[in-house]
């Protein structure tokens, strides 16, 4: 069984890279940044899932709640 341990040995590089980014700084705005890529990396895996498993994305779903989100946290600004 994989856990969280050693993750730099078994995860995907690509992966990797994107979780630098989710982490955040105890502040809005930079939690706002990590929410975003989150759902960017998260994205990226569902959608590279989907096509192995010849499932459809869905896409506009997707767009529109990012769309919302941004809306949401450029309101705090």
């Amino acid at each position: 069984m994989v856990s969280g341990r050693f993750l730099e040995k078994w995860a995907d590089p690509r992966v990797l890279e994107g979780l630098c980014s989710v982490f955040t700084q105890y502040d809005e705005e930079d939690m706002g940044r990590g929410l975003l890529a989150t759902m960017d990396l998260f994205r990226k895996i569902a959608m590279e899932t989907a096509e192995k498993l010849k499932y459809p994305y869905p896409t506009e779903p997707d767009k529109r709640v990012i769309e919302w989100i941004r809306a949401c946290l450029s309101e705090k600004d």
